[in-house]
């Protein structure tokens, strides 16, 4: 199923960022469910940004590079 990324802000915290991974529902093309989201928070949209484009290349098994990422440790908060 198709996936999208958004980027969200800790409604707690404005300089406070999380990526959320949404899933296309199988049976209404217009709902969209939960699918996984970064288990950290970055101190910029920018990097909440370039962390989800990783987790969603993952998620949409495609090949991506980011150079303004960490391939290694930005999807999944590793390296925080």
């Amino acid at each position: 199923m198709p996936h999208s990324l958004q980027v969200i802000t800790d409604p707690d915290q404005e300089t406070s960022y999380r990526w959320v991974i949404l899933e296309q529902d199988e049976q209404d093309a217009f709902v969209f469910k939960p699918h996984s989201a970064a288990e950290c928070d970055f101190d910029s949209w920018g990097d909440a940004l370039n962390a989800g484009t990783i987790a969603l290349a993952k998620a949409e098994g495609q090949a991506y590079e980011n150079e303004a990422a960490d391939p290694v440790s930005d999807g999944d908060c590793s390296g925080l």
